[in-house]
């Protein structure tokens, strides 16, 4: 069973994405990832953070940002999701 705790007003991460946070000691940059998120889509009604195995590669895992948002079309989307990586790439190691 996957618990989930609210972090802000619209965000919420699961249980298991705070301790792996914690285990694999990347509290700052997961703070900042989500920052970016936020920032990236201010108009999000919500935020859902947790960690997902990868289907293919056996112990690989992801963190995961599942934005839900309303107000943009396709092409506002693809510039904000294009935006959200550029910003990634700036602290994600």
């Amino acid at each position: 069973m996957i618990t989930e705790r609210t972090v802000t007003r619209r965000i919420t991460e699961s249980d298991e994405l705070a301790a792996f946070v914690v285990r694999a000691g990347i509290g700052g940059v997961w703070a900042r990832v989500l920052e970016l998120t936020q920032r990236t889509f201010p108009s999000a009604r919500s935020i859902r953070a947790y960690v997902e195995d990868d289907a293919d590669i056996a112990g690989q895992r992801y963190l995961i940002c599942d934005v839900e948002v309303s107000d943009l079309d396709s092409s506002q989307g693809a510039d904000a999701w294009e935006a959200w990586h550029r910003g990634l790439s700036g602290f994600v190691p």
